[in-house]
């Protein structure tokens, strides 16, 4: 899974922290830059990645298994979201925003802040991506 973007609590990245935390067996990844970045790289299931861009930042996206897009501020048309889609790679949203008006992922999935960590451990598992350790979920 991966969020990338600015590392800030509007861009839901404390709530996405608090699910990092409860899922320890389940890596996350994070390129992005902010004020939480210290948060981010504290935890030892998520490899964070800083900022990227160009091909560099394409490929993550490609090969996550999943992007999470956390935010808890009004966004209309946030550029991750887009750039998941390019790349055909599922998009765990939260509900706020107009995005979803254009949110058009196979199996498109979103969810209010407290439902973050059931949607991350149901994604996972129904789309086989869960780590062998993580069968249990």
């Amino acid at each position: 899974m991966i969020d990338f973007g600015r590392d800030s609590e509007e861009k839901g990245v404390k709530t996405l922290l608090d699910v990092c935390r409860k899922l320890l067996q389940i890596p996350f990844v994070f390129a992005g830059k902010g004020p939480l970045e210290d948060e981010v790289t504290a935890l030892p299931n998520v490899e964070n990645r800083g900022f990227l861009s160009g091909k560099e930042l394409y490929q993550t996206i490609a090969e996550a298994s999943f992007v999470v897009f956390p935010s808890e501020c009004y966004e209309n048309c946030p550029f991750s979201v887009m750039e998941a889609q390019l790349y055909k790679t599922p998009v765990i949203a939260s509900k706020i925003g107009e995005y979803r008006s254009f949110y058009r992922m196979e199996r498109p999935e979103s969810c209010s802040k407290s439902e973050m960590e059931v949607h991350c451990r149901k994604e996972l598992k129904s789309y086989g991506r869960i780590p062998n350790a993580c069968k249990h979920i």
